[in-house]
């Protein structure tokens, strides 16, 4: 199952759980655990999404652990049924207040995505333009992009 990891700005958190709620190719939805996480995981439960909040390190194990026993099933399933279905998603909400200060919140962020990369398959970045702090993504983080 393909992991999508979302780093999202708390200001958006009421059209991240819509999006997430509404969406049913989602089939795990993680927060990573800490205060940033407890509104959003409040709007979700209030929309009736499950979801975890699990640290970094639980969510990086959970995903290895279940890759393995993936590729271990799908040496004796058919080629058909080896194709992952829905997707899994990780939430990393960062600190509100970041904006005031945009060399801390590009700091934030790039620490963040470097966060997700070793289990993501993609990264969206939720947030909006906020003085153009990642204008330069790509030359800052090469290879990621």
């Amino acid at each position: 199952m393909p992991v999508l990891s979302i780093l999202a700005c708390r200001m958006l958190e009421d059209e991240l759980a819509s999006l997430l709620s509404a969406d049913r190719e989602v089939r795990e939805l993680f927060l990573v655990d800490g205060k940033d996480s407890l509104i959003l995981s409040a709007k979700l439960k209030a929309k009736n999404r499950p979801h975890l909040l699990l640290s970094l390190e639980e969510i990086a194990l959970h995903l290895r652990v279940r890759g393995q026993m993936a590729a271990n099933a799908s040496i004796f399933a058919p080629n058909n049924s080896r194709r992952a279905e829905g997707l899994t998603v990780v939430v990393r909400p960062l600190a509100l207040g970041l904006h005031s200060d945009l060399d801390r919140l590009r700091t934030a962020a790039y620490d963040g995505i470097q966060s997700l990369c070793p289990f993501s398959d993609r990264i969206l970045i939720f947030y909006g333009k906020c003085g153009g702090f990642l204008a330069n993504l790509e030359r800052d983080l090469p290879g990621l992009t």
